[in-house]
């Protein structure tokens, strides 16, 4: 089988050399010197300049030989990753498998692989709790597979054969990825919660509450979520950008709540959790969907007050 990955950020890099251990990897990235750093050294010096990278990854700077590829995973930015696929497609055919690893919303404000799946009907979503520091490592890591077919989950099951990946399947793809850009949300919200509060109750109350606010937001969306609440890609992922200093949403989430981060201020670094925050909200609000946690995350990022807004939330939690 055939792996390409586009994308040589930290993700994109993880990736190749956990699949390298059995596979020739072509890694496609945008710098040509990061490219030749790549193929002469080993080396991702832009992300990992102290991980010396297996020797049968290989890197291009152009899609020429993607064309020669069965499975293409795309490790890009969710901003970016349709404009990518639309040049892609111009080097492969309809049997040619896309992996998104993507989680947000795309620019038609839909879902990643439901706008994805327009330009490329073979194409599924792998997502889940897994930093790229870690991955690298070949620690054990979990992701879900969701896709509408099963055939994509024993396909991900060959791919990730002899390594130290853990799959689970969810064939309800909007849910799986809704629940990747609601983690997004309350990230920021355990973020801005340990700025401002070091109670360790607490912490657990509003962990638990932003779990219980999720599920209702997919209930509505979605109705019967009974067969994947627990799933890599919703609990677990929950889980790992909440509590760790990792995670760039709570890192955000943690800059505001202690005020070194200048919510107008346009040559800040806008991440991804902002832009969900404002859409998950509008849909809160149009179905009157009682989540305190998310309408804290977003009051806060209007500029109101975080020790107000974080008061009149946990009051509304305690009802």
């Amino acid at each position: 089988m055939k792996i390409s990955i586009v994308g040589g950020g930290s993700f994109g890099t993880a990736l190749a050399q956990v699949l390298s251990y059995y596979n020739d990897i072509l890694l496609i990235v945008r710098d040509e010197a990061l490219s030749e750093n790549i193929n002469t050294y080993n080396i991702n010096n832009n992300y990992f300049p102290n991980f010396v990278l297996n020797k049968n990854i290989k890197s291009l700077c152009d899609y020429s030989e993607l064309s020669k590829s069965d499975v293409i995973i795309l490790a890009l930015p969710a901003k970016i990753i349709l404009g990518e696929v639309v040049k892609i497609k111009k080097n492969i055919n309809d049997k040619t498998i896309l992996i998104n690893t993507a989680k947000g919303f795309s620019s038609e404000k839909k879902t990643i692989l439901r706008s994805l799946k327009k330009l490329h009907k073979n194409s599924f979503s792998i997502l889940g709790p897994t930093f790229a520091d870690n991955l690298i490592k070949n620690e054990y890591s979990a992701f879900t597979i969701a896709s509408s077919k099963k055939s994509h989950f024993l396909l991900s099951k060959e791919i990730f054969n002899n390594t130290n990946i853990i799959l689970d399947y969810s064939k309800n793809y909007r849910l799986i990825e809704m629940a990747s850009i609601l983690k997004n949300v309350f990230a920021i919200a355990n973020g801005l919660y340990s700025a401002i509060d070091d109670s360790v109750n607490t912490k657990y109350a509003f962990l638990t509450q932003s779990y219980k606010e999720m599920n209702f937001i997919l209930k509505f969306l979605f109705k019967d979520i009974s067969n994947d609440y627990y799933k890599n890609g919703v609990f677990g992922d929950l889980l790992l950008t909440s509590l760790n200093d990792q995670s760039r949403n709570k890192t955000l989430g943690q800059l505001i709540g202690r005020g070194f981060y200048n919510i107008n201020n346009s040559s800040s670094v806008t991440l991804e959790g902002i832009k969900s925050t404002k859409i998950i909200y509008k849909i809160v609000e149009k179905n009157k969907i009682n989540t305190p946690i998310v309408s804290f995350v977003y009051k806060v990022l209007k500029g109101n007050n975080v020790y107000e807004e974080y008061k009149n939330c946990m009051e509304n939690i305690r009802g």
